[in-house]
């Protein structure tokens, strides 16, 4: 037990081993993601949403760009402790993975309607 100590650890984290921390992350806090048409008034058949088990539209790729729900993008950056540009990669990263035939030119953290 610490009395009055706060402990602080640094970690060398591999860029891989952090993207499969992300997917960890976002399976146990959101769980499965469901791929539907994109809800984007002017969606192509190329683009699609992916959401929750409760319908909430959790990432919105259109016109090879991610939206990424705010609260999901915040609370990333803020548990890895990343900039906005750094978590931005992180999800692309962690997207291309997921989904290696839809190329990103950039992530956002809002969804477009």
């Amino acid at each position: 037990m610490f009395h009055g100590y706060l402990l602080i650890m640094d970690y060398i984290i591999s860029e891989d081993r952090l993207v499969k921390l992300v997917d960890k992350y976002i399976t146990l806090v959101v769980g499965d993601i469901i791929q539907r048409e994109s809800s984007h008034h002017l969606g192509e058949k190329e683009d699609f949403d992916l959401v929750d088990r409760n319908e909430n539209t959790i990432f919105q790729y259109f016109g090879r760009h991610l939206g990424v729900s705010k609260q999901l993008f915040l609370t990333i950056s803020e548990l890895f402790g990343r900039s906005f540009s750094e978590t931005e990669k992180l999800i692309q990263r962690w997207f291309e993975k997921k989904y290696p035939d839809e190329p990103i030119q950039a992530v956002y953290y809002s969804i477009y309607y």
